[in-house]
């Protein structure tokens, strides 16, 4: 299915790696939400594209002749500020990507709001991503595959020792960019995902979700056959609810949004079922011993 395309650049974010995110997760979970948008202050310089004889990027420079098209009494405005020698051309790079980002915003939204404005209309492209889970056999370790969800099904609740507990979110996509190397988070290729999980019963988290990611950069690696995949996002589990076992058996709804280069935000949403292993398997359990194993292949938590 085709959807809309335009260029776009994004202020410059890091994530952890799978491997170090369990070690930040304490950290994470004591903030107002993980992935709180954090732009960076790189002085560094981006090209962006731009149509012929014009020096903006050309999101800018449809979205303000949109916006003079859809509402015209408050062009002038728009103009000045994204416009040719607008205001956001003097800033640094870091403001200029805030910028771009507001534009992309802008005519995503005018776009919806004057679907019968020519100046409005977006160009196609057929970037597509699709949600699944990462499954695991270690949480410590970076092994993991992917498999793909479809509505209805289970996504497991990972449990680890010290209380660290997790979805494990994985994501496959395709016709579009990513960034070369996995740490170069000012490459303007480096994709950006907005993610929200919804638990019945249970959202008491940022924004009345269970759990929320925003503009979390997610690095793609090439999987052959012209297939992208992220291994993964870790959703953690609010502080607040200390027995997973509650959880399980309860209907979530998990919605994605993702930021591609040169591309508008493709969404995807889930249905699923929250699956928590309680056979002491998957879960954590206490042994023989009286120690609690921690879950998984890790071993024991305490000597």
């Amino acid at each position: 299915m085709l959807t809309r395309s335009f260029t776009t650049r994004r202020p410059a974010r890091r994530a952890p790696t799978p491997a170090s995110l369990f070690a930040l997760v304490t950290l994470l979970a004591a903030c107002n939400g993980p992935g709180v948008d954090t732009d960076s202050t790189s002085e560094g310089t981006t090209s962006e594209t731009t149509t012929s004889g014009s020096t903006i990027p050309y999101v800018c420079e449809q979205y303000v002749t949109c916006y003079a098209a859809a509402t015209p009494d408050k062009a002038a405005e728009i103009e000045a500020e994204f416009g040719e020698g607008g205001s956001c051309w003097e800033l640094d790079a870091a403001g200029q990507a805030m910028c771009i980002d507001s534009c992309e915003s802008g005519l995503l939204q005018y776009a919806m709001y004057f679907p019968d404005e020519p100046a409005c209309e977006l160009p196609e492209t057929d970037a597509t991503f699709e949600l699944g889970e990462a499954v695991l056999t270690d949480i410590f370790l970076d092994e993991a595959h992917f498999e793909a969800r479809q509505d209805g099904d289970a996504i497991t609740l990972l449990r680890g020792g010290q209380g660290l507990q997790m979805f494990a979110i994985g994501m496959r996509g395709a016709n579009f960019e990513t960034a070369a190397k996995s740490t170069d988070w000012d490459d303007p290729k480096m994709p950006i995902v907005n993610m929200w999980m919804d638990v019945e019963g249970y959202n008491i988290g940022v924004g009345g979700h269970f759990a929320r990611l925003y503009n979390y950069p997610v690095h793609f690696e090439d999987i052959g056959g012209g297939q992208l995949e992220h291994l993964y996002v870790a959703v953690i589990v609010p502080d607040e609810i200390s027995d997973a076992a509650l959880l399980d058996g309860l209907p979530g709804h998990l919605w994605a949004e993702l930021r591609t280069f040169e591309n508008p935000p493709v969404t995807r949403e889930l249905d699923f079922v929250v699956r928590v292993e309680l056979d002491g398997t998957d879960s954590s359990s206490t042994d023989s011993s009286g120690c609690e194993t921690g879950g998984f292949t890790s071993g024991p938590t305490c000597p």
